[in-house]
């Protein structure tokens, strides 16, 4: 006796077949652009460092009266 395997056809008529791949496809270049705009720059501040100007004259004359 043999087994009969009966494959349902593919649906190609479906008008929202690839609707969920492009949605994910906008998705992923809607964050990495979020990622290189916003989120980058604070990244590459925080290794950089802040700077700090140090006067190399300070005046420390207290008068009394």
């Amino acid at each position: 006796m043999a087994t009969i395997v009966n494959n349902p056809p593919n649906d190609t008529s479906n008008p929202r077949g690839g609707m969920g791949f492009l949605l994910g496809v906008i998705l992923l270049i809607v964050f990495m652009a979020v990622l290189f705009i916003y989120i980058l720059p604070i990244i590459v501040q925080n290794f950089r460092g802040s700077t700090i100007n140090i006067p190399s004259d300070i005046n420390v004359n207290l008068k009394s009266q």
